[in-house]
């Protein structure tokens, strides 16, 4: 297989788009570069072997004509450009790299290798990582989740599944960019709802701000599907407004 074909697999992969399978000739030794600012031992490893898996369909077989070279930065943002370049040292064909700021790390160490951004939170036109959507140049390319837009819809979600309260807590991993945490405050402030910060970057950060989280007491990719789980909602005795269900996609009674 080209190597063009073998990066259009992961990224197809990577998005949970799946092609159809081909045997493939195992003279050549494909390396995969993975690099993500989380932490080895949380979910984002499945996506790993769920990328190996449906590699595995096509004839790449991790150990033979497959090497993954995974790193990961532990919560440490500041670590990760120093990851990508043991990453591009090893000749990747092509790196994944989960966040923003991966994907930042991973085009300046690799500049020549195509890096297939996940879990991207910003606008990858805002962050520098494309020139625009329509013609992204570079060697970037991936899915970007809107999170700025996604916080400032949940604020506003939140907001509404309970009208009387009057602080929110926005939970955020420290290297989050201003902007989008702006958008959140400014909706926030619009409905007259106090939305308090609370920032982690690291397994002790995430600890601390929950008990943060519970110190508070808080009262409480372009389109969005709601659910509403109204058992749920009985058993914590909140009553959900008409106008709310009607938004749902799906409710659950």
């Amino acid at each position: 297989m080209r190597r063009r074909e073998f990066i259009a697999l992961v990224g197809s992969s990577a998005v949970a788009r799946p092609l159809r399978a081909r045997a493939q000739p195992a003279s050549r030794v494909y390396r995969l570069g993975f690099l993500s600012a989380g932490f080895s031992d949380n979910p984002v490893v499945r996506s790993i072997q769920s990328i190996a898996a449906e590699l595995a369909r096509f004839g790449f077989s991790e150990g033979k004509n497959l090497l993954i070279e995974a790193r990961y930065a532990e919560g440490r943002a500041e670590r990760l450009p120093e990851l990508a370049k043991e990453i591009a040292a090893t000749h990747a064909d092509v790196i994944l790299a989960v966040s923003t700021p991966a994907a930042h790390a991973a085009k300046d160490a690799a500049p020549s290798t195509p890096v297939v951004m996940a879990f991207a939170g910003e606008d990858p036109v805002a962050a520098g990582l494309v020139a625009s959507l329509a013609r992204p140049g570079g060697n970037v390319t991936g899915i970007a989740l809107l999170a700025a837009e996604m916080d400032a819809k949940r604020v506003e979600l939140l907001a509404q599944a309970v009208p009387n309260g009057r602080r929110l807590v926005l939970f955020s991993t420290r290297y989050a960019e201003q902007d989008r945490i702006s958008l959140a405050q400014r909706t926030a402030n619009s409905l007259s709802v106090e939305l308090v910060i609370v920032r982690a970057g690291n397994k002790q950060d995430y600890n601390e701000a929950f008990a943060v989280i519970a110190r508070a007491a808080p009262e409480q990719p372009t389109t969005f599907e709601i659910a509403i789980n109204l058992k749920t909602a009985k058993t914590l005795g909140i009553t959900l407004p008409l106008t709310l269900q009607a938004q749902a996609d799906e409710v659950i009674e």
